[in-house]
């Protein structure tokens, strides 16, 4: 099992896209950093 983990950046993050599976996601920042995150999906109903 993964363990869920909560990220904080120091800098806004624009703009944002996934990918079109929906486990992938990345932002850039104006510092001109990228950030990408693998995203698991756990949906309740």
């Amino acid at each position: 099992p993964q363990v869920e983990v909560k990220s904080f950046l120091a800098e806004p993050i624009k703009p944002l896209a996934g990918n079109h599976q929906g486990t992938y996601l990345a932002g850039g920042a104006l510092s001109g950093d990228i950030y990408l995150w693998e995203v698991s999906l756990h949906i309740h109903a």
